[in-house]
């Protein structure tokens, strides 16, 4: 059975990681941490810290610095705050979130296990690897069929890791990826709404509560997931699984090494990002302004159509899966950031005036021919008053492996994401921690090191 395999994996890996997928792993942390700090005053946070802080006491610290309460509902408010503002990071192999996932649900977790720095990293690396080889077997019928995967293959994946994170023995592991499989869900239906902030949150409180489940003596099904009734076969569209490829994916390669992670620039839906990075080529390599453009065509993928589901967007919940109105926005502003989502920016004349020329169609390609692991090509055509067209391509988005951050890069993005929020001394503490985070003998406080008493006692009271 696959549950089987995947927790002997997970028990038998030497922790032998190449300096290249540490140095991806804390960077991805790192990410993942700026983009909760960003987000701990918004408004989805809050509602969501409202509702559920009353339920229990314990070690954990959401939402930076509010009071301590348990590893589940930690997990559950800093799973949400790191993927409500779309700037949360990409694991391509799986198309999931998978840091914001994982990083809260392991933080929370750690913190209650009084886990080190180097489990952490190890068991998110853990989480990212079975996340890859799940989908590997899944191909693209999953998402095609209209599930978020963060919510689903994430949850899985995490629960696994962070089962031996503290400390499980490998049936235990088995047990909880067991458990999970019956609590993965989430659906496209819910993007552009507050909901789809909520998948990350329940899949990172999920993760964690299969852990716990687990270890305390809960059995699950050792089919679950590969079974007549299990996850793959239930979850695959009308494909069936390649179950094979699961094991033979954690055992031959390393995907962080081979695919690498895919870090945001831009406030949105990853599936505009192509698009938003194409048009910037062609407007780097021309002399053209939003101005002198009669009409914009972007093709991509069936997946990224249904993921940019509003072309005229009512709010900035909306305008993150919005193509027409994130690239007219970038092609007015030079850029696409949070400034852009806020409700008065969606609704700027200016704005709303050009969406009309952006016009979206989907790839005349088969796609479920198309490797999991290999990217799709977004084309973008702009028609400028005069009559000339220019055209350019894009597999791959700005962040990805083959045109990646720099540490510059990381380290202005968790700066954005940091102003307003933290002094420059508070933010200096808390990326240098998080950069040696492997180095710690303890996670307990790093996550709120970098918020005064002020701040935390503001962020309890809400």
């Amino acid at each position: 059975m696959l549950i089987g395999g995947i927790a002997g994996w997970i028990t038998g890996h030497p922790g032998n990681w190449s300096e290249t997928v540490l140095e991806r792993a804390r960077f991805g942390i790192a990410d993942t941490v700026g983009c909760i700090v960003a987000a701990s005053d918004h408004d989805v946070v809050g509602r969501t810290a409202g509702a559920c802080l009353v339920e229990g006491s314990g070690k954990a610290t959401p939402v930076f610095g509010a009071h301590a309460c348990s590893a589940s509902t930690a997990a559950f408010v800093n799973g949400t705050a790191a993927h409500v503002l779309e700037i949360d990071d990409n694991f391509y192999p799986a198309l999931t979130h998978a840091s914001a996932q994982a990083v809260p649900a392991l933080f929370a977790l750690a913190e209650e296990h009084d886990c080190s720095g180097r489990q952490v990293v190890d068991a998110y690396l853990h989480s990212l690897e079975i996340q890859a080889a799940i989908a590997s077997a899944m191909g693209r019928g999953h998402t095609l069929a209209g599930w978020h995967a963060t919510g689903t293959l994430s949850t899985i994946a995490t629960a696994g890791a962070a089962a031996h994170m503290i400390g499980l023995s490998r049936s235990e592991i088995a047990n909880a990826m067991s458990i999970a499989c019956s609590m993965a869900a989430g659906t496209k239906a819910q993007f552009g709404t507050m909901t789809k902030s909520l998948h990350c949150g329940f899949a990172a409180r999920n993760s964690v509560e299969a852990a716990l489940l687990a270890a305390s003596g809960i059995r699950g099904s050792a089919d679950a997931l590969d079974g007549p009734h299990g996850f793959l076969a239930m979850h695959s569209g009308n494909d069936k699984p390649a179950y094979e490829n699961v094991l033979e994916s954690l055992h031959a390669s390393c995907a962080v090494e081979t695919y690498g992670l895919a870090p945001k620039r831009h406030a949105c839906c990853a599936s505009a990002h192509k698009g938003l990075d194409a048009v910037e080529d062609l407007k780097r390599s021309g002399n053209f302004d939003l101005a002198d453009i009669e009409r914009i065509d972007v093709s991509v993928g069936t997946t990224n159509r249904q993921n940019l589901r509003y072309d005229r967007p009512r709010d900035g919940m909306e305008a993150r899966f919005s193509l027409p109105y994130a690239m007219i926005a970038f092609l007015l502003g030079g850029k696409f950031w949070l400034d852009d989502l806020h409700n008065d920016a969606v609704h700027r004349p200016e704005v709303q005036s050009q969406l009309e020329k952006v016009h979206v169609t989907i790839l005349k390609i088969d796609e479920k021919s198309v490797p999991i692991t290999q990217p799709l090509e977004h084309m973008v055509t702009v028609r400028l008053n005069n009559g000339q067209e220019v055209s350019a391509r894009r597999s791959y988005a700005k962040g990805t492996i083959a045109d990646p951050f720099t540490e510059q890069d990381y380290l202005a993005k968790f700066l954005n994401c940091c102003t307003d929020r933290l002094d420059a001394g508070q933010t200096e503490v808390l990326w240098s921690g998080l950069r040696a985070i492997d180095a710690l003998p303890s996670v307990a406080g790093l996550i709120a090191s970098g918020f005064s008493s002020g701040q935390a006692a503001s962020l309890s009271s809400r």
